[in-house]
């Protein structure tokens, strides 16, 4: 069924980003988030409406649950960041996000990618 293929048709991706472990990861946190609420805002929509009732839990998570995530490394801290995308757009929009990752951070002296 067509509703069937457009449902498979999004999905949750991830985008990463290295940070050195001096950088304010707090604010850099909620920039990311900033960024990504606001590029998949109208694929959460169309998901949504894709899914109707039946929508998966990535798309409640996407709603509700944390959209960013920390891991700490000897060298680095990651963010993972998570989104909702159309699964063929899914590299181009990882790629917006983190080249406007790194527009917004180069003003930042307390974010550094490492």
């Amino acid at each position: 069924s067509r509703k069937g293929q457009i449902q498979s048709d999004y999905i949750f991706d991830e985008v990463r980003i290295p940070l050195t472990p001096q950088s304010d990861i707090s604010k850099a946190s909620k920039l990311l988030e900033e960024i990504l609420t606001r590029t998949d805002a109208e694929h959460l929509t169309g998901a949504r409406e894709a899914f109707g009732q039946d929508y998966p839990n990535f798309v409640h998570e996407a709603e509700g649950g944390p959209r960013i995530l920390v891991s700490i490394e000897p060298k680095q801290v990651w963010l993972k960041g998570k989104f909702v995308t159309p699964f063929r757009s899914r590299n181009d929009l990882r790629t917006k996000i983190c080249q406007e990752f790194l527009q917004r951070i180069k003003t930042e002296t307390d974010i550094s990618v490492a």
